[in-house]
């Protein structure tokens, strides 16, 4: 799940191993396309706790993990829905501007993405898993991984933002 949701994110930008020679537009259907497999597969295994933790009596939702978790995939989807309308802004175009959703679907998506991380590490430093030998080094990788995946993300989103903080620019109107 993870490497799908990556490379959606990657594809974006065009750094994709998979997508890197494709068009724009090609990029972007190969990011919902991965991303929406993602979290397809992320409600399977949600599915598949809840299924399991009733067959064997366990609550629900009680570790900081699985909060974690399931804000983490209550997030994605709200991301997800703002993809879906980043995606198609004619819907809402001239009411809002283009460019407020898709800076609001990029900077949702590097916080879903951080979340995510976050949501591993604290699974791997459970008090089950503490002292383990190499935990420190999986979240050493993963965190690096996080800056590596989200470095050109971020800077596009702080761009686009700064292209919102500008004043408007007048029409020319030539006749």
């Amino acid at each position: 799940v993870g490497i799908l949701i990556i490379e959606g994110v990657f594809s974006i930008s065009g750094e994709a191993n998979l997508s890197h020679h494709f068009s724009r537009v090609n990029r972007i259907t190969a990011h919902w396309i991965l991303n929406t497999i993602g979290l397809v597969l992320m409600f399977i295994g949600l599915i598949i706790i809840v299924v399991n933790k009733n067959n064997y009596g366990k609550p629900h939702f009680q570790t900081s993990h699985g909060k974690l978790g399931l804000s983490s995939i209550v997030i994605a989807c709200v991301v997800a829905a703002f993809g879906i309308l980043a995606n198609n802004t004619r819907l809402v175009y001239p009411t809002i501007r283009p460019i407020l959703i898709k800076v609001g679907h990029a900077f949702g998506g590097i916080a879903m993405t951080i979340l995510f991380i976050a949501t591993i590490i604290n699974g791997v430093y459970s008090n089950k898993h503490m002292g383990e030998p190499g935990n420190g080094l999986i979240c050493a990788a993963l965190v690096i991984a996080a800056v590596l995946v989200l470095f050109k993300p971020i800077i596009a989103a702080i761009a686009r933002t700064k292209v919102i903080l500008r004043p408007p620019q007048p029409h020319n109107q030539s006749t």
